[in-house]
Protein backbone atom coordinates (compact mmCIF):
# COMPACT_ATOMS: atom_id res chain seq x y z
CA UNK A 1 0.00 0.00 0.00
CA UNK A 2 1.38 3.42 -0.95
CA UNK A 3 1.67 6.51 1.16
CA UNK A 4 -1.70 7.85 2.26
CA UNK A 5 -0.76 11.26 0.82
CA UNK A 6 0.14 9.95 -2.66
CA UNK A 7 -3.42 9.80 -4.04
CA UNK A 8 -6.37 12.17 -3.90
CA UNK A 9 -8.21 12.11 -0.60
CA UNK A 10 -11.77 10.80 -0.41
CA UNK A 11 -14.50 13.28 0.49
CA UNK A 12 -18.20 12.58 1.01
CA UNK A 13 -20.61 15.44 0.31
CA UNK A 14 -24.23 15.12 1.48
CA UNK A 15 -27.14 17.28 0.35
CA UNK A 16 -30.74 16.55 -0.61
CA UNK A 17 -30.67 18.98 -3.55
CA UNK A 18 -29.25 17.47 -6.72
CA UNK A 19 -28.08 20.84 -8.03
CA UNK A 20 -25.93 21.35 -4.92
CA UNK A 21 -24.41 17.89 -5.32
CA UNK A 22 -23.54 18.54 -8.95
CA UNK A 23 -22.07 21.97 -8.16
CA UNK A 24 -19.86 20.68 -5.32
CA UNK A 25 -18.56 17.78 -7.41
CA UNK A 26 -17.80 20.13 -10.31
CA UNK A 27 -15.90 22.51 -8.00
CA UNK A 28 -13.68 19.93 -6.29
CA UNK A 29 -13.39 16.77 -8.40
CA UNK A 30 -9.97 17.83 -9.70
CA UNK A 31 -8.56 18.14 -6.16
CA UNK A 32 -10.32 15.29 -4.33
CA UNK A 33 -12.13 12.03 -4.93
CA UNK A 34 -15.64 13.36 -4.37
CA UNK A 35 -18.51 11.02 -3.54
CA UNK A 36 -22.02 12.48 -3.28
CA UNK A 37 -25.08 11.33 -1.33
CA UNK A 38 -28.59 12.77 -1.44
CA UNK A 39 -29.58 11.73 2.11
CA UNK A 40 -28.13 10.89 5.51
CA UNK A 41 -29.19 7.27 5.11
CA UNK A 42 -27.32 6.98 1.80
CA UNK A 43 -24.29 8.66 3.37
CA UNK A 44 -24.18 6.08 6.17
CA UNK A 45 -24.31 3.29 3.59
CA UNK A 46 -21.32 4.82 1.80
CA UNK A 47 -19.41 5.37 5.04
CA UNK A 48 -19.86 1.70 5.84
CA UNK A 49 -18.24 0.73 2.54
CA UNK A 50 -15.21 3.02 2.45
CA UNK A 51 -12.97 5.22 4.60
CA UNK A 52 -13.43 8.93 3.94
CA UNK A 53 -11.06 11.66 5.07
CA UNK A 54 -13.86 14.22 5.26
CA UNK A 55 -17.67 14.28 5.32
CA UNK A 56 -19.54 17.50 4.58
CA UNK A 57 -23.27 17.60 5.20
CA UNK A 58 -26.02 20.13 4.70
CA UNK A 59 -28.02 20.64 7.89
CA UNK A 60 -31.57 20.87 6.61
CA UNK A 61 -32.47 17.52 5.03
CA UNK A 62 -35.59 15.34 5.30
CA UNK A 63 -35.52 12.10 7.34
CA UNK A 64 -32.14 12.84 8.92
CA UNK A 65 -30.59 16.24 9.64
CA UNK A 66 -26.92 17.02 9.17
CA UNK A 67 -26.33 17.08 12.93
CA UNK A 68 -27.94 13.66 13.33
CA UNK A 69 -25.79 12.27 10.51
CA UNK A 70 -22.56 13.73 11.89
CA UNK A 71 -23.33 12.53 15.40
CA UNK A 72 -23.63 8.96 14.08
CA UNK A 73 -20.51 9.42 11.96
CA UNK A 74 -18.58 10.62 15.00
CA UNK A 75 -19.44 7.46 16.92
CA UNK A 76 -18.88 4.95 14.10
CA UNK A 77 -16.13 6.65 12.06
CA UNK A 78 -14.25 8.90 14.51
CA UNK A 79 -11.20 9.44 12.26
CA UNK A 80 -13.27 11.12 9.53
CA UNK A 81 -13.26 14.94 9.82
CA UNK A 82 -16.79 16.41 9.88
CA UNK A 83 -18.16 19.66 8.44
CA UNK A 84 -21.67 21.10 8.34
CA UNK A 85 -23.22 23.62 5.94
CA UNK A 86 -25.72 26.08 7.38
CA UNK A 87 -27.38 29.39 6.66
CA UNK A 88 -25.84 32.52 8.15
CA UNK A 89 -28.57 32.75 10.80
CA UNK A 90 -28.18 29.17 12.08
CA UNK A 91 -25.58 29.78 14.78
CA UNK A 92 -27.48 27.67 17.28
CA UNK A 93 -27.25 24.80 14.83
CA UNK A 94 -23.50 25.27 14.58
CA UNK A 95 -23.15 25.15 18.36
CA UNK A 96 -25.32 22.04 18.46
CA UNK A 97 -23.19 20.45 15.73
CA UNK A 98 -20.02 21.23 17.67
CA UNK A 99 -21.43 19.64 20.82
CA UNK A 100 -23.07 16.58 19.27
CA UNK A 101 -21.14 15.92 16.09
CA UNK A 102 -17.82 17.39 17.22
CA UNK A 103 -17.48 19.03 13.83
CA UNK A 104 -14.10 20.20 12.57
CA UNK A 105 -15.65 23.25 10.90
CA UNK A 106 -18.69 24.72 9.15
CA UNK A 107 -19.50 26.55 5.94
CA UNK A 108 -22.14 29.21 5.46
CA UNK A 109 -24.45 29.27 2.47
CA UNK A 110 -23.53 30.16 -0.14
CA UNK A 111 -20.03 28.84 0.50
CA UNK A 112 -16.92 30.29 -1.15
CA UNK A 113 -14.88 27.73 -3.07
CA UNK A 114 -11.47 29.02 -1.91
CA UNK A 115 -12.49 29.08 1.76
CA UNK A 116 -13.79 25.52 1.48
CA UNK A 117 -10.60 24.46 -0.31
CA UNK A 118 -8.39 25.84 2.47
CA UNK A 119 -10.47 24.19 5.20
CA UNK A 120 -10.56 20.83 3.43
CA UNK A 121 -6.80 20.88 2.82
CA UNK A 122 -6.14 21.49 6.52
CA UNK A 123 -8.65 18.84 7.55
CA UNK A 124 -7.04 16.27 5.28
CA UNK A 125 -3.64 17.02 6.80
CA UNK A 126 -5.14 16.29 10.22
CA UNK A 127 -6.75 13.10 8.91
CA UNK A 128 -3.48 11.87 7.35
CA UNK A 129 -1.64 12.58 10.60
CA UNK A 130 -4.25 10.62 12.57
CA UNK A 131 -3.97 7.63 10.24
CA UNK A 132 -0.16 7.75 10.26
CA UNK A 133 -0.09 7.86 14.06
CA UNK A 134 -2.55 4.98 14.27
CA UNK A 135 -0.46 2.89 11.88
CA UNK A 136 2.69 3.69 13.83
CA UNK A 137 0.99 2.77 17.11
CA UNK A 138 -0.26 -0.51 15.60
CA UNK A 139 3.26 -1.26 14.35
CA UNK A 140 4.74 -0.59 17.79
CA UNK A 141 2.11 -2.82 19.41
CA UNK A 142 2.84 -5.59 16.91
CA UNK A 143 6.59 -5.30 17.54
CA UNK A 144 6.04 -5.42 21.30
CA UNK A 145 3.90 -8.55 20.96
CA UNK A 146 6.54 -10.22 18.80
CA UNK A 147 9.26 -9.32 21.32
CA UNK A 148 7.18 -10.72 24.18
CA UNK A 149 6.56 -13.92 22.22
CA UNK A 150 10.27 -14.17 21.38
CA UNK A 151 11.23 -13.63 25.00
CA UNK A 152 8.86 -16.38 26.14
CA UNK A 153 10.21 -18.73 23.44
CA UNK A 154 13.79 -17.91 24.42
CA UNK A 155 13.02 -18.56 28.08
CA UNK A 156 11.41 -21.91 27.31
CA UNK A 157 14.36 -22.86 25.11
CA UNK A 158 16.94 -21.96 27.77
CA UNK A 159 14.94 -23.80 30.42
CA UNK A 160 14.82 -26.96 28.30
CA UNK A 161 18.51 -26.75 27.42
CA UNK A 162 19.59 -26.32 31.03
CA UNK A 163 17.50 -29.28 32.11
CA UNK A 164 18.92 -31.39 29.29
CA UNK A 165 22.48 -30.46 30.34
CA UNK A 166 22.15 -30.77 34.10
CA UNK A 167 21.06 -34.41 34.23
CA UNK A 168 23.91 -35.98 32.19
CA UNK A 169 26.44 -33.57 33.71
CA UNK A 170 25.61 -34.82 37.20
CA UNK A 171 25.97 -38.45 36.09
CA UNK A 172 29.33 -37.74 34.45
CA UNK A 173 30.60 -35.90 37.52
CA UNK A 174 29.64 -38.80 39.76
CA UNK A 175 31.37 -41.24 37.42
CA UNK A 176 34.52 -39.09 37.26
CA UNK A 177 34.75 -38.90 41.04
CA UNK A 178 34.33 -42.66 41.35
CA UNK A 179 37.09 -43.29 38.76
CA UNK A 180 39.46 -40.84 40.43
CA UNK A 181 39.10 -42.72 43.70
CA UNK A 182 39.72 -46.14 42.14
CA UNK A 183 42.38 -45.58 39.45
CA UNK A 184 45.94 -44.57 40.27
CA UNK A 185 47.51 -44.16 36.82
CA UNK A 186 49.00 -40.68 36.38
CA UNK A 187 48.05 -40.46 32.67
CA UNK A 188 44.53 -41.54 33.38
CA UNK A 189 44.49 -39.23 36.36
CA UNK A 190 45.39 -36.28 34.10
CA UNK A 191 42.64 -37.26 31.66
CA UNK A 192 40.15 -37.45 34.46
CA UNK A 193 41.31 -34.06 35.72
CA UNK A 194 40.60 -32.42 32.34
CA UNK A 195 37.31 -34.24 32.10
CA UNK A 196 36.40 -33.09 35.57
CA UNK A 197 37.29 -29.51 34.66
CA UNK A 198 35.18 -29.63 31.49
CA UNK A 199 32.22 -31.07 33.34
CA UNK A 200 32.54 -28.42 36.04
CA UNK A 201 32.44 -25.70 33.40
CA UNK A 202 29.31 -27.25 31.88
CA UNK A 203 27.76 -27.35 35.33
CA UNK A 204 28.61 -23.67 35.82
CA UNK A 205 27.06 -22.81 32.46
CA UNK A 206 23.95 -24.79 33.29
CA UNK A 207 23.59 -23.01 36.64
CA UNK A 208 24.10 -19.58 35.07
CA UNK A 209 21.58 -20.33 32.31
CA UNK A 210 19.08 -21.57 34.89
CA UNK A 211 19.46 -18.32 36.87
CA UNK A 212 19.01 -16.32 33.64
CA UNK A 213 15.73 -18.09 32.92
CA UNK A 214 14.41 -17.04 36.35
CA UNK A 215 15.17 -13.35 35.83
Amino acid sequence: MGNIEDAKSDILFVDDFESNLILFEANFYQDFNVTIANSGIKALELLNQKNYAVIISDQRMPEMSGIELLEIAKAKYPDTLRFIITAYSDYEIVVDAINKGEIYGFFNKPYERQAVMVSLTRAIEVYNLRISNKRMFDMIEKTNRELRDFDRSKTRYLYNITNEIRSPVKKIMNAVHMLKDRIGSNDLGDLLFYLDSAVSRLESFSSAANQLVRL
